[in-house]
């Protein structure tokens, strides 16, 4: 029993001194982190803009729910690690900008997230930027001492860059062998070879086919 009692002392003490190091820490943060991601710009606009789809390969959310949009923008509530919170996104700019803030005041923290996407030789360049605000001093201790103002970030870059490894690769342009007007004729000897090209590499390929390229979403 005296031990206990000794434990708890201690533990009542270290709170109380996060707490006091918390109170003499800055309320406003900013952090970022840039990740290269084997996609397009537009292929990773369409997964992060998806936000019902962020159960499926977001680690840290369990389930969405949607809500009305607010000005054209989506607005959304994420039930995950880190509770239930409500998001909308502020600014669109397809397939470059996304700003996104938390839209409830009665948390102890917010900010806005900002994804900037660049094409790069290897498929984008991603930059995500947290402007953060905590309010709560023992938060603001955890955020900087425990779990770091990039914490977050570091986690959704990499639930971003497993789920883009999971996408079905990009089918190959179906290129038809020409046909000269020399070689289509019946008497040319490589006439018939160029025929049997022409089925074996388009099966599918007619009037009613339309495109045999395979575009990413």
């Amino acid at each position: 029993m005296k031990w206990l009692l000794i434990a708890g002392i201690i533990l009542m003490v270290l709170a109380a001194l996060a707490v006091l190091v918390g109170m003499r820490l800055p309320r406003d943060h900013r952090a970022s982190k840039q990740q290269m991601l084997a996609a397009s710009p537009d292929v990773v606009w369409s997964v992060i803009t998806e936000v019902d789809a962020y159960p499926s390969w977001r680690s840290d959310v369990k389930t969405v729910q949607r809500l009305p949009d607010r000005n054209g923008c989506p607005v959304w509530i994420e039930a995950g690690r880190s509770g239930t919170i409500t998001f909308t996104a502020e600014r669109m700019a397809a397939p470059r900008l996304l700003v996104t803030r938390i839209a409830d005041p009665g948390l102890p923290f917010g900010g806005t997230w900002t994804y900037e996407i660049e094409p790069a030789a290897a498929g984008s360049r991603v930059t995500i930027t947290e402007n953060g605000e905590i309010h709560n001093p023992m938060l603001r201790f955890m955020a900087r001492f425990v779990f770091g103002y990039d914490g977050t970030i570091g986690t959704y870059m990499a639930s971003l860059e497993t789920k883009l490894r999971s996408r079905p690769p990009r089918a190959a342009r179906c290129v038809r062998p020409s046909l000269s007007p020399r070689s289509a004729h019946a008497g040319h000897p490589h006439a018939q070879r160029l025929v049997e090209l022409n089925s074996a590499t388009c099966p599918a390929d007619s009037a009613e086919a339309g495109t045999s390229e395979v575009m990413d979403e």
